[in-house]
């Protein structure tokens, strides 16, 4: 699709024409579509007040309109009674004057109907306002792309539906199909289709905002010159149908109507709440769409909630007066900027358009041709169907593109919020299976390659690395819907099965990454704990948010009585856990730990004399809670732990500390700060009474002086042991990356 015209400098005699016809020629639009919609509300029983009627749905169309200009976030905005609400203020006004009792004089039949109308206009307009007060109109930006794209694409056809039906006083319907080609019909909207066909094309090639007024100033005086050519004068061509209307003479409202309100019938009023409030949601959604569709047509951002707030506003003025409810419409407010007109005035000019019909009657009306105004609606349907139908096809993936194709069948076989309801349904269908596709398992580990930050002695750590398999760790992601969460199930149920690796023993959920849980889902982690129960292993929860704790412990997946789902604040302390069950269960901890002075021997060759490295140590003795290591102080040696447990932490922002590592007996602490001459980067304290061999950085330096056989010799202990630490951090790494 060509591009939209954009402002060009123009002179101010210009610019106000082009605005003035624009405003006019929305303004016609607007009023015989609302004449329509007054008529539609005054049916049937209440056919005897269709004037009135009228006169109540073209005043709101006049005070929505020029409210609307002025206040909207989008200028060019026209807004007037629309057709989504039509239906139900019908049934509405049916509904009441069918409650009314059997002496109800005509008079007090209408003034009750109108107050009716009245009240659901007001009562819509305090909706308005408080969906745009508190913010609720962003919600919009949360509707799916095919939505809106299907929703403007069927606007697309009830333009192009609407344009014909002006041209052509014929429901277009498969039924009625062969009328339409009848000669009579086909002189009627022929002409219609073709200026709507030039009008198109030209703006495609052209690209000029002049482009529809010089053409339709064209067409009214191709038209007249032919009737008056032929000799049929205007009566004539009104008589049989060619010119728009009839309309009523004089004026259609009157103030009046509203100093009778004491005879209407409030109680009959008030058993109308119900269907009243089924045009809240009906209004809402019709009126957000709207607004959208004029953001995506024109290519600027709209306040939603501005626009909320704005509606709401107009709609109360509107009812003081009798109006019928509104709000913007996407296919007028995009007209003028089509034309190239980016201002206020033109709602002010297409509310004049309505005040003079109102109060003046609609004489100048009369001459303008149906097929003119009708080719000018069929134009606008075009240009939203190639938009939405034609050209996304290539722009939008086959299943958003069909979803946009499915409503706008709906669209056209049942309405347009029944459309809108349907493509929401089957984008969140689509969204369903699509996301139940993403694996919610970030990652899938194992004790052998992911370990808790507790540093044990290398014979506890080569029995943990030996059995880590009988530890499953998933680090899950995402939101967990019904879809995901079954698809967990069975990844466990699965692991439990495996033969070719050591039993199960530990299933560890880390839910750090995952933003939250379906209530739905909840049934797949209750039968993960029938089965971890059943096949005699733990499920462990990690990290879970305080709403996902509870949402667990009221499905009772979490039980404080059971120990077989158990919960721990973060994945580390659930490792540590699992890793402190197995060392204990196979009594590996009653094992004595080697001395530092056996561990220190594997390393040192044995023509290396061990005895005079060990006189470079000093042996302490640490009460517990002591700090080893602070944080930003120089570093002032390297400590051997012989016996207990130390942890190395930082302190956050809030004031807490936060664990980095947690080391035994047989480890080693302080080495990087002293071999890179830094300050210590984290806190070292001991966890308890703890004994330890100091080795200072003096003792280190007075070593690799005075023995350097002994120093190299300690420092490939070193190296070993750092690289067995690297070695391991890429493991995890690895692990974490597949």
């Amino acid at each position: 699709m060509a591009d939209n015209p954009q402002p060009k400098t123009r002179g101010f005699l210009q610019q106000l024409l082009i605005t003035l016809f624009a405003g006019v020629l929305a303004g016609v639009v607007a009023v015989s579509n609302t004449i329509s919609y007054g008529a539609t509300i005054f049916s049937g029983e209440l056919a005897q007040f269709v004037s009135l009627g009228i006169g109540l749905a073209l005043f709101s169309g006049l005070v929505l309109t020029a409210a609307m200009a002025l206040t909207s976030s989008h200028p060019g905005t026209i807004a007037f009674p629309k057709a989504a609400t039509t239906p139900i203020l019908a049934i509405l006004a049916a509904q009441v004057a069918l409650d009314m009792p059997s002496s109800a004089t005509p008079d007090e039949i209408f003034i009750t109907v109108a107050a009716a109308l009245a009240i659901s206009t007001l009562g819509m307009g305090l909706f308005f306002l408080l969906f745009g007060i508190f913010g609720l109109g962003r919600l919009i930006r949360f509707m799916p792309y095919p939505v809106f794209g299907g929703f403007l694409a069927g606007a697309g056809w009830l333009l192009l539906k609407g344009g014909f039906g002006v041209m052509v006083d014929l429901p277009l319907r498969v039924d009625t199909l062969s009328r339409w080609l009848y000669p009579s019909a086909i002189l009627r909207w022929g002409p219609g289709l073709f200026y709507a066909i030039v009008c198109y094309l030209l703006l495609r090639r052209f690209k000029n905002d002049a482009v529809i007024p010089i053409t339709f100033l064209i067409g009214l005086g191709i038209f007249h010159w032919v009737g008056w050519s032929n000799g049929v004068s205007i009566s004539e061509m009104a008589d049989h149908g060619w010119l728009l209307g009839p309309f009523t003479s004089g004026q259609l409202w009157d103030p009046y109507l509203f100093t009778k309100l004491q005879s209407a019938n409030w109680w009959t009023i008030s058993r109308q709440v119900l269907t009243i409030l089924t045009l809240v949601p009906t209004a809402l959604i019709s009126m957000l769409f709207n607004s959208s569709g004029v953001e995506l047509v024109t290519r600027r951002d709209v306040n939603f909630n501005r626009e909320l707030v704005a509606a709401g506003f107009a709609n109360m003025l509107a009812s003081l007066g009798g109006g019928i409810m509104g709000y913007q419409s996407a296919s007028l407010s995009t007209l003028s900027f089509k034309m190239g007109v980016h201002n206020r005035f033109v709602g002010i000019f297409a509310a004049a358009v309505f005040g003079v019909v109102l109060f003046f009657g609609a004489t100048v009306l009369s001459l303008i041709p149906k097929l003119l105004v009708g080719g000018l609606l069929v134009y606008l349907g075009l240009t939203f169907l190639v938009r939405w139908v034609f050209e996304s096809r290539s722009l939008l993936p086959r299943m958003e593109y069909l979803i946009l194709l499915i409503i706008l069948v709906v669209i056209i076989s049942l309405g347009l919020l029944q459309g809108v309801l349907v493509g929401v349904l089957a984008t969140i269908i689509l969204f369903a299976l699509n996301y139940s596709q993403i694996d919610t398992v970030r990652s899938a580990l194992s004790g052998v390659n992911y370990q808790s930050n507790v540093e044990r002695a290398p014979h506890y750590q080569k029995y943990l690395h030996n059995v880590g398999d009988c530890i499953y760790i998933l680090k899950l992601q995402g939101f967990i819907f019904f879809g995901t969460a079954h698809n967990l199930q069975y990844q466990v149920k699965l692991r439990a099965q495996e033969k070719a690796i050591p039993d199960l023993r530990f299933v560890v959920l880390d839910f750090r990454f995952v933003n939250g849980v379906d209530s739905s889902a909840l049934n797949s982690f209750i039968s993960m704990r029938h089965y971890a129960e059943i096949n005699d292993y733990k499920l462990i929860f990690a990290d879970l948010s305080p709403h996902i704790q509870h949402q667990l412990e009221k499905g009772a997946i979490l039980d404080a009585d059971s120990d077989v789902a158990l919960n721990f604040s973060d994945i580390d302390y659930a490792l540590e856990w699992c890793e402190n069950e197995l060392l204990n269960q196979e009594d590996i901890t009653s094992i004595r730990i080697p001395s530092i002075k056996a561990q220190l021997s594997e390393s040192f060759q044995p023509a290396v004399k061990l005895d005079r490295f060990l006189a470079y140590l000093e042996e302490q003795i640490i009460d517990e809670n002591a700090p080893l290591i602070v944080k930003g102080e120089p570093s002032f040696g390297i400590f051997f732990i012989e016996r207990g447990q130390v942890t190395v932490q930082i302190e956050l922002e809030s004031g807490e500390t936060a664990r980095l590592r947690t080391m035994g007996s047989g480890t080693v602490v302080g080495e990087i700060g002293t071999y890179l001459d830094k300050p210590a980067s984290a806190t070292v304290v001991t966890d308890m009474p703890c004994i330890i061999y100091f080795l200072s950085t003096e003792s280190l330096k007075k070593m690799e002086q005075d023995e350097p056989a002994i120093a190299a010799a300690f420092h490939k202990f070193m190296v070993e042991l750092i690289s067995q630490r690297l070695v391991n951090s890429n493991t995890t790494l690895q692990a974490l990356l597949e």
